[in-house]
């Protein structure tokens, strides 16, 4: 086996900027992704990021978007996308914990 290339962003929240900064590191094996401000609805657009990567992901903002409206910043949220070929050695560890994503 080869050497993992692994790659960590604090995003600041995932935007296209962000989409187009991780361009760079498309040939990485896993990315590592902190303060992405995606909810379970907007995660989605991880998916648009590419699709040779399984991506797992936790929102902390649910509770703060319950009331449908969003009062202060956005925070919170990690995600980690990995190849595909590696995913099948993967799965989500449930924690409990909505600022933590988990795999082994």
């Amino acid at each position: 086996m080869g050497k993992l290339k692994v790659f960590s962003l604090n995003c600041h929240g995932y935007n296209i900027g962000i989409e187009c900064y991780l361009d760079r590191y498309r040939d990485c094996d896993v990315i590592l992704l902190q303060e992405a401000w995606l909810s379970h609805c907007t995660a989605v657009k991880l998916d648009y990021f590419s699709d040779t990567f399984t991506i797992f992901h936790s929102s902390s903002m649910e509770e703060k978007i319950k009331p449908g409206l969003l009062p202060g910043r956005p925070f919170g949220g990690t995600a980690i996308l990995i190849r595909k070929e590696l995913s099948r050695c993967c799965y989500r560890v449930i924690t409990d914990n909505p600022r933590v994503t988990c795999t082994p």
